[in-house]
């Protein structure tokens, strides 16, 4: 579009006007000569392909989403073809002002260590001049079970199948006799989260394998040929992020295993407490936390890369609490204004309210051990451990050297199968934390 005489406006990326023609080396619309075709090795670089074609997907830029399909050069194996493919690209003007973003991909494969490395470099022109350039580099590995271990890895496969057809049972049964009261205990939603993790990890886990056998069929096909990972990527990405969660519950859940030791019961018994009181907190938190988002991401966006968007903004400001500040930049982007948002940051969030929080745990502290003082010390840990130490002594003394308990053995438990009963039966007690 031209809005000033000589000069032309080009539009931002939309996937709806984006070019999709077939052309000739520089442009030119087809067919192309006998000359053209005879010399050109980039014949294919001026063809649009489709997603479909590349076996692309969408990625995700800075400035857009960018769909699967476009003009791809793919490179040889020799140096100097590529250097004469990239010359001839350069001269005929492959990329021009109507170009939105250039994508180059390749892997890298160590055999020694069964590792794959996927590149991807980004550079982004927006329709205003400029580039933008970022870069995503993920290394999986493409052959699971090989190696000394490979055994190993498949028998820990079934197992966690098989517990989780077990887990899941047990779940669901107990769901469908509760029904709405099964999301009343906390603990009953934890091992729900679990068991619904587990699912998609194994998914997840199903349809990277699926894609990675796909994958390397295409690349014995032609070696030589370039072969998209990027699909293998993705799938191994949302794998790990599933596992990482179900990392995470599965931790929370030891928890309920340990609650015989009222040591590892006494945070839930406080925040049980404190509930009414955070459920306030939370909410006027949340104002001052949405609050700065917004600020931020107007007075930043254009100058830093860290308030680029209200998701990076959030994540800034969250590292800020956390102790990690970049001071410097702010004033760097704007004197005033950069010094006066972080100094009302750090009073009104840092300073007032995590002291606000700090006055609701410790007053719900103060509570909780006033209610703690009259409870006697449960049988936990350390009186299990005691008795099986000494079980294993006393088969080694006289009998006559001992003086037992009859009655104390009978409370404490001192048999094998008394032992595993305290170890895996669910008892909760509060205790009392001191905070320095």
């Amino acid at each position: 579009m031209n809005l000033i005489e000589g000069y032309s406006y080009y539009w931002p990326y939309t996937s709806s006007q984006s070019e999709t023609a077939d052309y000739c080396p520089g442009w030119n619309p087809q067919p192309c000569s006998l000359d053209t075709r005879l010399r050109s090795s980039t014949l294919d670089a001026w063809l649009h392909a489709t997603s479909e074609d590349a076996w692309g997907m969408p990625i995700s830029g800075h400035l857009d989403l960018y769909q699967g399909d476009g003009y791809f050069l793919e490179m040889s194996v020799n140096r100097d073809v590529s250097m004469d493919k990239l010359k001839e690209i350069k001269n005929y003007g492959w990329l021009d002002r109507q170009t939105r973003a250039v994508f180059v991909e390749f892997s890298l494969y160590n055999a020694n260590k069964n590792l794959l490395t996927f590149v991807q470099l980004i550079a982004e022109f927006p329709e205003f001049g400029s580039v933008l350039t970022w870069k995503q580099i993920q290394t999986l590995r493409v052959f699971q079970n090989v190696g000394p271990i490979g055994a190993f890895i498949i028998l820990c496969e079934i197992i966690v199948l098989i517990i989780l057809m077990v887990f899941g049972y047990k779940c669901i049964k107990l769901l469908i006799k509760q029904k709405f009261a099964f999301f009343i205990s906390f603990w009953n939603i934890m091992d729900l989260l679990t068991f619904i993790t587990t699912i998609f990890g194994v998914a997840f886990f199903i349809c990277r394998e699926v894609y990675s056998s796909l994958t390397l069929t295409k690349f014995r096909a032609d070696p030589k040929k370039f072969v998209n990972f990027e699909h293998i990527v993705l799938w191994d990405s949302l794998f790990v992020h599933s596992l990482s969660f179900l990392v995470f519950t599965a931790t929370i859940g030891m928890l309920r295993i340990l609650g015989y030791n009222r040591r590892f019961t006494m945070i839930g018994e406080v925040l049980r407490a404190s509930a009414k009181g955070l459920i306030g907190f939370a909410f006027v938190f949340g104002i001052f936390y949405f609050a700065y988002i917004a600020s931020g991401y107007v007075l930043f966006m254009t100058k830093l890369k860290q308030f680029r968007s209200p998701m990076d903004a959030g994540v800034s400001i969250f590292t800020y609490l956390l102790g990690k500040n970049q001071l410097g930049m702010m004033l760097g982007a704007s004197d005033g204004l950069g010094a006066l948002y972080f100094f009302t940051l750090v009073f009104f969030v840092i300073l007032i309210l995590l002291t606000m929080f700090q006055a609701i745990m410790n007053n719900t502290m103060t509570v909780v051990r006033s209610n703690v003082t009259s409870i006697p010390p449960p049988y936990g840990i350390v009186n299990v451990l005691t008795n099986i130490y000494k079980s294993v002594i006393t088969d080694w003394i006289p009998s006559g050297m001992i003086k037992k308990n009859v009655e104390e053995e009978k409370q404490q438990g001192n048999s094998l199968l008394h032992v595993f009963h305290e170890c895996f039966t669910d008892h909760f007690y509060p205790i009392t934390i001191m905070i320095m």
